[in-house]
């Protein structure tokens, strides 16, 4: 799953884990650090959705660790559309933080079916009117040769 939308990467996320079978899925916005509150076989996730050029930093790690490990979180979730910087690895890998970089996130949604993005509004086809209109000028064009020719 190649993701280029970084201004509704959160809103594609949290349709992506509820796809999986997250249930009661709520989003507190993109400016946070814990962006997604989800359940799944009665545990509490807490997830943190990053889209990011550059790999997510030991840093930011830290900071979603700080905010999300609160009294009745039990699993910490940190996705990216990217990689994770060594020390992202290790303090994540240390707290217990499961690691959803862009290779992972591309192995789990194989096979899932799940509409990231508003569908393009279909026009509707007139190709059926088109179609009566020119059956009517040719069968008008024909009466009015046959009237011509066998008067």
């Amino acid at each position: 799953m190649i993701i280029n939308d970084k201004n509704n990467y959160v809103d594609m996320m949290a349709k992506f884990v509820e796809a999986l079978g997250y249930t009661d899925v709520k989003q507190s916005g993109d400016e946070n650090i814990v962006n997604i509150m989800a359940k799944k076989d009665g545990r509490v996730y807490a997830f943190a959705c990053r889209y990011d050029i550059d790999a997510i930093s030991g840093k930011a790690m830290e900071e979603f660790i700080a905010a999300a490990k609160k009294p009745g979180v039990d699993v910490l979730v940190f996705m990216t559309n990217s990689s994770f910087s060594s020390s992202a690895k290790k303090t994540g890998d240390a707290a217990g933080v499961e690691l959803w970089d862009r290779n992972y996130i591309d192995r789990i949604s194989i096979g899932v079916d799940v509409q990231y993005e508003k569908p393009a509004v279909k026009e509707k086809s007139n190709t059926k009117l088109y179609i009566a209109i020119a059956a009517v000028v040719a069968a008008v064009l024909i009466a009015a040769l046959v009237l011509y020719f066998f008067k």
